[in-house]
């Protein structure tokens, strides 16, 4: 579920699923304490997917970054030692 979620496929969907709506969500039968009368899930939902959605977005961008960074230096290094080349 988090893979699902982090990579932004219909994690909406996940988030909906478990809000706390009496009339579309209910327990499950074979969970211990299942009361078929309750709802089940929580308001919070929207805020855990949402903000969990944007630090997943923000670490992914931020590795990219890093990576971009790491072969511009290593590709400059290799043309400065290789061809004497320093690129402007």
């Amino acid at each position: 579920m988090f893979i699902r979620s982090a990579t932004g496929e219909a994690w909406q969907e996940i988030m909906l699923a478990c809000r706390n709506d009496n009339e579309t969500v209910r327990c499950d039968p074979a969970a211990e304490n299942s009361d078929q009368t309750a709802s089940c899930g929580s308001d919070f939902a929207f805020v855990y997917f949402i903000s969990f959605y944007i630090l997943c977005s923000f670490l992914v961008s931020l590795g990219l970054g890093i990576k971009i960074i790491f072969f511009t230096v290593v590709i400059n290094i290799i043309l400065l030692v290789k061809y004497k080349f320093i690129p402007q």
